[in-house]
């Protein structure tokens, strides 16, 4: 069995099981150190989300934008910064959940630029959308579909708090690719030993 970067041949007996499981153990403490990374990068975004979103709608609706006072204005940022630190009270607690991001079935090579195969993950993270939608309603903006803010959060390409979300992705996906690959390699080990023992006890009685 082939996984990234190094081969497991149960039927010769060229992986041993302590071996297999130290390797897993490897692989799925770099998943923690991913998921955390991932999380951070999340906690320090989603208030800068709501930020660029909401600016990016002002600017774009100038009969809206130019008929709100400045004080009307400077209410609106307020709001969408305390919508921001919500955001992040209410919805990192939940990413933080370890168990949501060992999945078994990854991506192909093309789709891992993003964390849409993971459904829970990316539900908990599509949830800012929601906060957005709130925000802007509350304030009157217009001419947008509710259905846009199903898919609102998309992970940023740039640097944010020196890490490169992207790169830690296809990273998680990778590592996710070879724990499954070692869990595959474990159950046929397990299988093997399992069939020595019963064709053991077949020829001793």
């Amino acid at each position: 069995m082939e996984g990234l970067g190094f081969t497991i041949d149960v039927r010769a007996g060229g992986s041993d099981e302590t071996d297999l499981e130290e390797r897993r153990r490897v692989v799925e403490e770099r998943v923690r150190r991913a998921k955390k990374d991932i999380v951070d990068v999340l906690r320090v975004d989603f208030p800068l989300f709501f930020k660029r979103a909401v600016k990016e709608r002002f600017m774009s609706a100038p009969a809206f934008a130019d008929a709100l006072t400045d004080a009307e204005l400077k209410a609106l940022k307020k709001d969408v910064d305390e919508a921001g630190r919500r955001a992040v009270d209410e919805l990192i607690p939940p990413l933080d959940e370890e168990s949501i991001w060992f999945v078994d079935t990854i991506p192909g090579a093309a789709d891992r630029r993003d964390l849409a195969a993971n459904a829970q993950v990316q539900a908990r993270i599509q949830k800012v959308g929601g906060y957005l939608k709130d925000v802007l309603s509350r304030y009157g903006f217009k001419d947008f579909d509710p259905a846009e803010f199903d898919e609102a959060y998309k992970l940023p390409s740039w640097f944010i708090a020196g890490k490169l979300l992207l790169t830690t992705v296809e990273s998680y996906w990778r590592d996710l690719e070879e724990l499954r690959s070692l869990k595959e390699a474990l159950g046929q080990l397990h299988e093997k030993e399992r069939r020595s023992k019963r064709a053991e006890r077949w020829d001793s009685l």
